[in-house]
């Protein structure tokens, strides 16, 4: 009897500390900015993920597929499972697999974010990949920042070509409102009015103004 209730002591002193080691592994999780999950080599989703990562899905997803969590279409749904084929085969080592993956980005309806994925390897005993774990990286704001930075580029290359071409950029001004006046007139044939617009594409493009060279 002495024996049994000291075994019973451990496995409750065991599971205690398995309780308190998940509770710090959710905490940590949880205070992490980037999304965090496992699913198997079927893709299927395990117990482990983050509150960050519940956000970007939209709730719970412990027991779906990848496919079905992330709203993939059948045919990109069929190359994921494919991937994990790969993996489950052990013919690549999983470094180079991973960018070989049909998706890496993950766009949330409705929210305007915009979301990388990257895959990482857990490995068993024997240094088998035996799960992924996937980790969700809000770029929403890094790709808009990009944007504005790309954005302002062009414009200071815009206004120094302008200000070493001045008479130049004179010259564009006159003849799009030459281009303009002529579209009212109808003075020109119809071939005349089309390489004029050819040639006001090419020098607004010259300055940097690709809205107009656009036209």
């Amino acid at each position: 009897l002495s024996f049994q209730v000291e075994m019973e002591d451990k496995v409750a002193q065991g599971t205690l500390k398995i309780a308190q080691l998940n509770a710090g592994l959710s905490a940590l999780l949880n205070s992490l900015s980037e999304g965090y999950a496992v699913f198997d080599l079927d893709g299927v989703f395990q117990q482990t993920s983050s509150r960050r990562m519940r956000e970007f899905c939209g709730g719970d997803f412990v027991g779906k597929k990848f496919g079905q969590v992330f709203k993939l279409e059948p045919s990109i749904a069929s190359q994921f499972q494919d991937w994990l084929g790969v993996i489950k085969k052990k013919a690549l080592p999983f470094e180079d697999l991973a960018r070989l993956c049909p998706v890496s980005w993950f766009y949330p309806e409705g929210t305007g974010l915009k979301i990388s994925l990257s895959f990482h390897p857990i490995r068993d005993d024997e240094n088998q990949v035996e799960k992924v774990a996937l980790v969700a990286t809000d770029r929403t704001a890094q790709l808009s920042a990009e944007s504005r930075a790309a954005d302002e580029s062009d414009k200071s290359f815009m206004v120094l070509r302008i200000l070493e071409d001045i008479l130049g950029f004179e010259e564009c001004w006159a003849m799009l409102s030459d281009f303009v006046n002529d579209l009212e007139t109808q003075e020109h044939s119809k071939e005349e009015r089309v390489r004029a617009a050819h040639s006001l594409k090419s020098e607004f493009s010259y300055f940097g103004l690709e809205p107009v060279s656009r036209l």
